[in-house]
């Protein structure tokens, strides 16, 4: 009997558990997610996709429009990633805590107004007023509702109290990597025009004709797309801009120049003018010098490979051969194992990786190009021997994505000879690319 009674107590409280967890717990959960729908002040507004913006403040009114991708503030290009921020931010602005029967001139509301235009004709629009005693909110109003005062984040009433400047585009141009073909360069001491090839790699084909190095050239396009004007000025008259510096970017026929004129060095300033401002823009000195000399854009690098095809490499030198494969492990990773170490004794083969040798040759960049003679006297000249200081990197299926022969140190800077047994050039390289390279007796002698 006893254990009947405890039979029909164990099922009791099991059905009283699942009522608490169906009934109580998942309820919470669906009040929880209500709740934090109705926090949010302007709802809709996030997805409502909004396409115009009134602004009005102790500094003016301001209209933004979205016109295409662009965006626009009182006709001006203004700078979409600023507008859509605020956007962002006021659509998902939740409250505090609300104060119901306010008298709205009590709290400030109207000093500051935003209203949100969404693309479907639907408005959303609130009112900003006084900071709360503490400094931590700021009091806010529905436009529509007069009797209901929300807490809202301070930051909403640093958007609403911006003016102009704020709002515009600052960029010299509006630049995309992507899409440029052409750049030309008219800078003192910095005249080049590079070209995109149908490939789409860079080259330099004024003043020398030479590959492009794709990282320096990304690197000064980036800086251009995101450089600041600090000011602008509706005179552009005795601010140098008679357009003997300039750089120009291309998409296609479509050019963008930007002008340079005099410099501030007080201000480390100096100003431009381009076809999207009809002022002039003073702009960071930095992004004046951002040009690169023609030296920096050449890519220099002898091997065009990626490291990440390698699977293979040899090294032959002073009567030595190491053969390493990269294999996958189980989890996934990749991991170079070495499968002959001869003439290498086993205290050496620990101190040798692969990956390394392999990243050296990836990085490999030339000081000097070395003009074609003879092979044998290439060989006697430059210390290159069949067979000695070989390292060739191969991809999975025996591809060869690299071959260098190392030579004899130069007569100056501390440079060495390689040869890219591929194409047959040689060059002069940083002497330290041999003892980089971790090899236990592999030295470039003069």
């Amino acid at each position: 009997m006893k254990g009947k009674q405890i039979l029909i107590a164990a099922i009791a409280f099991a059905l009283l558990g699942g009522y608490y967890w169906f009934f109580e717990v998942k309820k919470k959960g669906e009040d929880d997610r209500t709740k934090a729908q109705t926090e949010t002040i302007l709802k809709g507004l996030a997805s409502s996709g909004a396409v115009e913006v009134q602004l009005n403040n102790a500094q003016g009114g301001f209209t933004m429009k979205k016109e295409g991708t662009q965006w626009t503030v009182n006709g001006l290009p203004a700078d979409g990633n600023v507008v859509e921020t605020m956007i962002t931010r006021f659509g998902m602005e939740k409250y505090d805590r609300t104060i119901e029967g306010a008298v709205m001139p009590e709290f400030g509301i109207g000093a500051a107004s935003v209203r949100f235009k969404a693309a479907d004709g639907k408005e959303y629009a609130l009112l900003l007023g006084n900071t709360t005693p503490t400094g931590s909110n700021v009091y806010a109003a529905v436009e529509g509702d007069t009797s209901t005062v929300y807490m809202a984040s301070t930051q909403v009433k640093t958007d609403a109290e911006q003016g102009l400047f704020y709002w515009r585009l600052k960029t010299p141009e509006i630049l995309d990597e992507a899409k440029t073909t052409k750049i030309v360069s008219n800078i003192k001491d910095k005249k080049f025009i590079l070209e995109k090839d149908a490939s789409g790699a860079w080259q330099l084909v004024s003043p020398v004709k030479e590959p492009g190095k794709k990282e320096r050239i990304s690197s000064f396009i980036m800086d251009f797309r995101t450089a600041q004007a600090k000011s602008f000025s509706k005179s552009t008259a005795g601010r140098g801009l008679d357009g003997t510096e300039y750089i120009a970017f291309y998409e296609g026929a479509k050019e963008k120049k930007i002008v340079f004129g005099s410099a501030d060095a007080k201000q480390a300033s100096r100003w431009a003018k381009s076809a999207l401002y009809s002022e002039a823009l003073e702009m960071p000195e930095a992004c004046y010098t951002a040009v690169p000399e023609v030296d920096e854009i050449i890519d220099r690098k002898i091997n065009n490979f990626e490291q990440a095809n390698a699977a293979k490499l040899t090294v032959v030198y002073a009567g030595r051969e190491l053969i390493a494969d990269k294999k996958k492990e189980k989890n996934g990773a990749e991991k170079w194992e070495i499968k002959t170490a001869k003439g290498i004794d086993d205290k050496d083969k620990k101190s040798i990786f692969p990956s390394s040798i392999v990243a050296s040759l990836n990085r490999l960049e030339y000081k000097e190009k070395v003009a074609r003679t003879a092979a044998g006297d290439e060989n006697a000249a430059y210390g290159f021997s069949a067979g000695e200081k070989e390292i060739k990197v191969m991809d999975e299926k025996g591809g060869m994505l690299a071959d260098i022969m190392v030579g004899k140190a130069g007569n100056k800077d501390g440079l060495l000879y390689v040869k890219n047994m591929m194409d047959g050039k040689i060059y002069q390289v940083e002497g330290t690319f041999a003892s980089g390279l971790g090899l236990p007796g592999f030295t470039a002698e003069p």
